[in-house]
């Protein structure tokens, strides 16, 4: 979907079109303009996983077009809605975000200044809604002179049934900042809890591994999960290889954000995703 700046994107669909999405994955890269929702519906074969997008965009206070699209059609984020019964789990790699909510928080989080998409330094909110939250994110944009890339996963993690309805809370890990969330005199009542970075393990000679859930490479995320689930950004180098041994009965999806893999004996080209069959021994 074409959006911030939307031009951008319409330009890649055309190049998509013409059999040159290369070009066009280059140039989102660099300059950003798209999102790529991806919904699960198989819920049986996804389960806990309900929703992959990824989202690249640029703000630039010399583009014209983007006052009259944020004033017209779109404002620069996501205004306030509502989310219950399941988690959110949003991994900024350029920019950041400025959350508020129902329960009196704001914070604002995301990688460091001139952060080229690695994911050093991105930043991780893992926000349950469990019996219900209204919330806003908006990008962080800075002053009207400035400008920004920003890049970003959400990932949308069912609860199962027993914790449908447990207390919403949040939990950070990278960089973010805001007032106390504690203070019941504020009004804010959820939990909010700073994990520290996101841990990274590195088990080879170039691979990267960055654990958002779960665990890897000997690295284990802080982050308190209601179904066992693992969240990994690996970064591969080229001619390297890397295993990680799925637990029985798992669903495994793979994304692919830069470059092509291959995949056991198939290649997985860039911007494609892939499900890997749920094994009955741990492989």
């Amino acid at each position: 979907l074409p959006v911030w700046p939307a031009w951008f994107g319409v330009v890649y669909i055309i190049l998509d079109l013409l059999g040159r999405s290369d070009w066009g994955a280059w140039l989102e890269d660099k300059f950003g303009g798209r999102v790529s929702p991806m919904i699960f519906r198989d819920t049986a074969a996804c389960d806990p996983f309900l929703l992959v997008a990824h989202h690249r965009h640029s703000f630039n206070f010399l583009d014209p077009l983007r006052y009259v699209f944020r004033s017209v059609l779109l404002p620069e984020g996501f205004p306030a809605h509502p989310h219950r019964g399941f988690e959110t789990v949003t991994y900024v790699l350029r920019g950041g975000l400025v959350h508020r909510d129902s329960f009196g928080i704001k914070k604002s989080y995301g990688a460091p200044s001139g952060a080229d998409g690695s994911g050093e330094g991105g930043a991780v909110q893992w926000m349950t809604a469990g019996s219900g939250i209204l919330h806003e994110e908006m990008w962080r944009t800075g002053e009207a002179t400035d400008s920004t890339d920003q890049e970003l996963f959400q990932i949308w993690v069912n609860l199962p049934r027993r914790s449908k309805l447990v207390k919403p809370r949040m939990q950070m890990l990278g960089g973010s900042s805001g007032p106390p969330t504690t203070d019941e005199a504020t009004g804010t009542f959820a939990e909010v809890l700073e994990r520290g970075p996101v841990p990274v393990a590195t088990p080879a000679p170039g691979v990267t591994v960055r654990v958002i859930a779960g665990s890897a490479a000997g690295a284990r995320s802080p982050v308190e999960t209601h179904s066992e689930v693992a969240i990994l950004h690996v970064t591969l180098a080229p001619g390297t290889r890397w295993s990680w041994p799925r637990p029985i009965g798992w669903t495994c999806m793979l994304y692919m954000r830069r470059g092509s893999a291959h995949v056991v004996d198939q290649e997985l080209p860039l911007h494609h995703t892939a499900w890997l069959d749920r094994a009955a021994d741990e492989v």
